[in-house]
């Protein structure tokens, strides 16, 4: 019986994804999300060292976040007119924000509702503005389509599947 709930629930809460047709899971909804990223970049922000925002570093790449976050809502709508479906303007409504952190990580995120961070060991691995761009336009990727939202959901449902196995166990 809880087998079939979690089937049921799963299959159920398949959306179209806008980006790439497919079908998607969520485990939040876009406020939620948003609301998460924001608690965690202050997290990250309070445990990490950020970087003066008048550091040069600092400003090239928030020079690169703003030619990046420009495009955004332009990819967003190409890629759900060429699927058929609406576009969900999420870069619209994102509070878009980079910081850059003084770590030797070579490393980048970008977190649900725009919050972005570059540790500064990546700075002499991309080695230019461009390649750069290339790294966070990949972490804006993973925010846009909401791929944190999907491993909730896809945690919920190992969740759900590891009390069926204790119930059925037991």
């Amino acid at each position: 019986l809880f087998a079939g709930y979690a089937a049921w629930s799963w299959f159920g809460s398949a959306k179209t994804d806008p980006y790439t047709g497919g079908k998607a899971h969520y485990g939040a909804s876009v406020d939620q999300e948003a609301q998460l990223g924001l608690q965690a970049f202050q997290q990250v922000l309070s445990e990490e060292h950020p970087v003066d925002p008048a550091d040069p570093r600092a400003k090239a790449i928030e020079a690169v976040a703003r030619r990046l976050v420009a495009r955004a809502a332009d990819v967003e709508a190409d890629l759900a007119k060429e699927h058929g479906v609406e576009s969900p303007a999420l870069a619209r409504t994102f509070e878009w924000n980079v910081a850059v952190l003084d770590s030797e990580q070579a490393n980048a995120f970008c977190l649900p509702g725009g919050k972005m961070a570059v540790y500064t060991g990546l700075i002499p691995v991309t080695r230019n503005d461009n390649a750069m761009a290339v790294v966070m336009g990949h972490e804006i990727a993973h925010a846009l389509l909401r791929h944190g939202s999907q491993r909730m959901a896809q945690q919920k449902l190992v969740q759900m599947g590891q009390v069926a196995a204790g119930v059925a166990v037991g």
